[in-house]
């Protein structure tokens, strides 16, 4: 009977050991999870402020592109404004030197 009652206690005993070494493997595994969550959430956070400062330079480059772009426009007017000019003052070059020859002639 005292075997018996030796094996019952060291069944009951390493039951208990087992039970408390299932509770500490569960914390441990529960730690691990919710650090694993922060920083699932520390990285989701990070992502989304890349997201915003990719949002925010996007926009920058957008009205960029538009402000070169206005200004070539702006450029490319005044450059054919001033080929115009140009022609134009070649054509009253033209007319006084055709002037200067025939006055040369008639001298």
């Amino acid at each position: 009977m005292m075997n018996e009652n030796k094996r019952t206690y060291n069944v009951n005993l390493n039951n208990e050991n087992n039970s408390r070494q299932l509770q500490n493997t569960k914390k441990r595994t529960m730690d691990v999870f919710l650090e694993l969550e922060n920083k699932i959430d520390k990285h989701n956070e990070c992502v989304v402020q890349v997201n915003d400062s990719i949002s925010k330079l996007a926009e920058e480059i957008k009205s960029m592109n538009k402000s070169l772009h206005e200004h070539i426009r702006e450029s490319v007017r005044q450059q054919t404004d001033i080929a115009s000019e140009l022609k134009s003052m070649n054509k009253s070059l033209a007319t006084i030197v055709d002037i200067l020859v025939k006055n040369s002639k008639q001298s």
